[in-house]
């Protein structure tokens, strides 16, 4: 089975929409798929909105309530800058006890342009979750206190073994970090994966999560613009075929005006 995660509240349901619409067109041909929606207080109208569009695909789509996991969160100072909703991902595998299988995590600012069933057949190496390398610069490495030469990973895309990740209790690490050590990050999800299981992640491709600093300049030029070495990054065919050949767009971080808005000239 084939099982694809959102997470959003109403403000972004319409957006976690056109992520799904381009999921299931480019599965029409795949057996089984389901869509979960972990939903943040979505109105009803917006609800039925997203069932209408996996109806028409014949693919099941269930809402799981993340309102309460969420509030637990809230107590703790966390950074809500864009969404709480954000932090929903780190409750994936309690709210899904009945599956022990492999589950694909999407931000709702992913646009799918290919088939994903090979992502989830990926080696994992024994490790809970897969992410692909962000473009970051080692200034904020310092700041969020990882070494400079450390791998840091974009949180967009998450391959997630949900028995390994229960097994490695990521989720209660997670939440024993943000109880104790610190709780406010700019890059909230992101950071504290990086941090709290910065050992317990594998790289993926980067052609599954095609970042748009990723479009901004070639492989030599990125390096340059964010002092990345490729002892932490990737090298110069995984970014040339990352561009090729995308399965999934990530409208990500502040390089681009984002393709919804009038004024963008996102490439």
């Amino acid at each position: 089975a084939f099982t694809v995660v959102y997470s959003t509240d109403d403000r972004y349901a319409w957006l976690a929409g056109i992520s799904m619409e381009s999921l299931l067109q480019c599965h029409r041909g795949v057996e089984t798929l389901e869509i979960i929606v972990q939903d943040n207080a979505v109105s009803s109208v917006n609800r039925q909105k997203l069932l209408a569009t996996a109806a028409r695909y014949g693919r099941p789509l269930r809402f799981i309530d993340v309102v309460e996991s969420l509030a637990r969160l809230q107590s703790l100072k966390v950074s809500t800058y864009s969404s709480i909703s954000i932090y929903a991902r780190f409750f994936v595998a309690d709210l899904l006890p009945e599956i022990s299988g492999r589950i694909l995590y999407l931000d709702c600012d992913t646009l799918v342009c290919g088939r994903l069933d090979d992502l989830l057949r990926l080696p994992m190496q024994g490790m809970p979750i897969g992410m692909i390398l962000d473009c970051l610069r080692n200034e904020y490495k310092r700041v969020i206190g990882l070494p400079e030469n450390a791998p840091y990973y974009n949180s967009g895309v998450l391959l997630i073994d949900l028995e390994r990740w229960r097994l490695a209790r990521c989720k209660e690490r997670i939440i024993e970090h943000l109880e104790n050590i610190r709780s406010n990050y700019a890059l909230p999800d992101q950071d504290l994966l990086n941090i709290v299981l910065k050992d317990d992640i594998v790289r993926i491709p980067a052609r599954f999560n095609l970042l748009s600093q990723m479009l901004l300049h070639d492989h030599a030029g990125l390096k340059t613009a964010y002092g990345l070495r490729e002892s932490y990054w990737i090298g110069v065919e995984e970014l040339e075929e990352a561009r090729r050949a995308p399965a999934i767009y990530h409208f990500s971080g502040n390089t681009f005006v984002r393709p919804w808005f009038a004024n963008s000239r996102h490439p």
